[in-house]
């Protein structure tokens, strides 16, 4: 998620705008994401500039601030959020990155995703506005008698692709997931070899936060 929200960054970027990374100062504890994040954008040779707290940020009118929270720390991240959001408010023109981590940090303070027009990587989304989503919705309803959640989603992605797999390659479909991408549901897959014989799943989803208080599933 971290990788594809560096890319997405570095695709909408434009030169007028100031990239700012908000970075947690504490050193306490592990701060394995914090530090990959600021790798990753150093590594994609992007101009930024790194404070400490919303606080730090200079406003200026008529200017875009992307900006990214770099920390560990739930708490930093949400307080992080809910500050952008409140300058936000104050017509500040404000774009927040982050990763799908936020959406269990923020609690239902959801609003400060929208207000914030905020871009969001996730390994899983579900799109309810699309046909294929609505017509197994319906499908579910009729055979079970309720809502499918989370899981039955997720059960039927998997078992789709890998039934896929299966029947167009054979007995030998493993050696050939990196070849087969497919859009689930819920989940994509795209799957590639990261240790040793291994495969991982590497499909993001990316959703943005509009201030209309709608969301939309970019990718």
């Amino acid at each position: 998620q971290i990788d594809e929200l560096a890319d997405w960054v570095q695709e909408e970027l434009r030169p007028e705008d100031e990239l700012v990374v908000i970075r947690d100062p504490s050193e306490n504890g592990r701060n394995e994401q914090r530090d990959y994040l600021v790798n990753r954008l150093h590594s994609k040779v992007l101009s930024f500039r790194i404070v400490k707290s919303v606080g730090d940020i200079a406003f200026e009118e008529g200017r875009t601030y992307r900006i990214i929270v770099a920390s560990d720390s739930d708490s930093f991240l949400t307080g992080a959020t809910r500050a952008a959001a409140i300058e936000a408010a104050r017509n500040r023109d404000i774009i927040l990155y982050s990763t799908s981590r936020i959406r269990s940090t923020i609690g239902g303070n959801v609003n400060d995703l929208h207000n914030t027009r905020t871009r969001l990587t996730a390994s899983y989304y579900i799109d309810y506005d699309s046909r294929k989503v609505r017509d197994f919705v319906l499908a579910y309803r009729a055979l079970f008698k309720g809502e499918p959640g989370s899981f039955a989603f997720q059960g039927y992605d998997t078992v789709h692709y890998f039934v896929t797999m299966r029947h167009d390659y054979g007995r030998r479909w493993y050696r050939r997931l990196p070849e087969y991408q497919e859009k689930g549901l819920q989940s994509d897959f795209r799957f590639d070899r990261r240790h040793g014989e291994g495969r991982e799943n590497i499909a993001v989803r990316r959703v943005v936060y509009n201030s209309d208080l709608t969301t939309t599933l970019v990718q």
